[in-house]
């Protein structure tokens, strides 16, 4: 009897340490230094891009879906959701020249020392499922990494290997798929010290932190010091003892994973100079997904911002039907509905009452194309 009582206390005491370290799962991605970075060439991509007509020509990148189940075929993440978790690393990437879509339909890897897989057992193992040309995206019911357990990780262009490896648990939560992929278009996180710890001030912004200006200094954010209104309450201080202000809403950043919505422009900037130093073969020859473009070249939204209703309106040169959604920052879903065009002048109205005050996306799709636009709801 005491050896069970003594066997339930110690059940009591190590259950609420094993779910704290659940719900704080982390990235996995080992940090490292880009050894070929050529500082002038990324000035001359700098002001090529400031030179560039402030326009969208969308980078389409393809997205092989592996989902590692056990040897059985049993477990691994439901298929249902994959679209849910295509829209929300969309609308994450709504603001840049990049959206996502899958390349071929889900493939399934099972294997069951992948299930609940141990990194330090079998560390890059998993690529020798890669097929080339396209971001290789595990599905991994566990991800094991020594004692403690990841909810991510992903390869740096300049690694050998390439792949992105989400927990399934953490698939859904919006920004952890967005945080790898950043990654793995070259960003650091926004607390990294890999290039020497970043001044407050900002000051050493340029070659300190993650090399980027535009996302402030971080002391390394979690749930200790963002609040549930995403607030960062630190009071950690630099070496010349300023106070911290970091943004707990940029997506590269260790901040409560709901808060994480942001990637600055100049993290969007630095995504392209890498996609086009070491990802511009990306392509996809068996394209089953929806691919993003800019193919409703008359489309007028308004007003914007807008308070009962968002109006859009567009040409079709022929009949078809347009599916749209409105999806909020977290990419949850808040309406749907398909309008038919009949060929010609096309206008509709959607509803905006329901909606709170804040920003939102709209994404059309059409015959295998999709366009996602931001507007404010007053």
């Amino acid at each position: 009897m005491k050896k069970v009582l003594l066997l339930f206390l110690l059940y009591l005491l190590l259950t609420p340490a094993f779910t704290q370290n659940q719900a704080n799962e982390f990235c996995g991605t080992i940090e490292s230094k880009d050894p070929t970075f050529d500082p002038i060439a990324y000035q001359k991509f700098l002001e090529k891009k400031k030179g560039e007509v402030a326009e969208k020509n969308i980078i389409n990148l393809p997205l092989a879906i592996r989902i590692v189940r056990r040897s059985d075929g049993t477990g691994g993440l439901p298929e249902a959701e994959i679209d849910e978790i295509m829209d929300s690393l969309n609308v994450r990437f709504a603001n840049s020249n990049f959206q996502f879509f899958q390349c071929g339909d889900p493939q399934f890897v099972d294997v069951n020392v992948f299930y609940d897989f141990d990194r330090d057992l079998y560390a890059d193992s998993l690529v020798t499922y890669n097929i080339p040309d396209v971001i290789n995206v595990y599905f991994i019911s566990k991800i094991i990494n020594g004692a403690s357990f990841l909810c991510g990780y992903a390869s740096f262009p300049w690694n050998n290997q390439e792949y992105v490896v989400v927990k399934n648990d953490c698939a859904m939560n919006g920004s952890t798929l967005a945080h790898e992929i950043g990654h793995y278009l070259g960003l650091y996180h926004t607390h990294t010290t890999i290039n020497g710890v970043e001044y407050a001030d900002g000051s050493n912004c340029i070659f300190a932190g993650d090399e980027l200006c535009g996302t402030p200094a971080d002391p390394t954010l979690g749930s200790g010091n963002v609040d549930i209104n995403c607030l960062y309450t630190g009071t950690s201080k630099d070496g010349n003892g300023d106070s911290y202000t970091p943004d707990p809403t940029n997506i590269m950043s260790y901040s409560r994973k709901a808060c994480r919505t942001y990637f600055s422009p100049d993290q969007f900037t630095r995504m392209e100079f890498y996609y086009d130093r070491f990802r511009n073969n990306l392509a996809c020859q068996s394209a089953t997904g929806i691919a993003n473009e800019t193919f409703l070249s008359d489309l007028e939204l308004y007003p914007n911002p807008a308070s009962s209703f968002l109006k859009l309106s567009f040409e079709t040169p022929s009949p078809a039907f347009y599916e749209l959604k409105v999806f909020d920052l977290l990419a949850h879903e808040l309406y749907s509905n398909e309008i038919k065009g009949n060929g010609g002048y096309v206008e509709a109205s959607i509803p905006l009452d329901y909606l709170s005050s804040g920003i939102y996306y709209l994404s059309i799709v059409q015959d295998g194309k999709r366009e996602i636009h931001k507007f404010v709801k007053e």
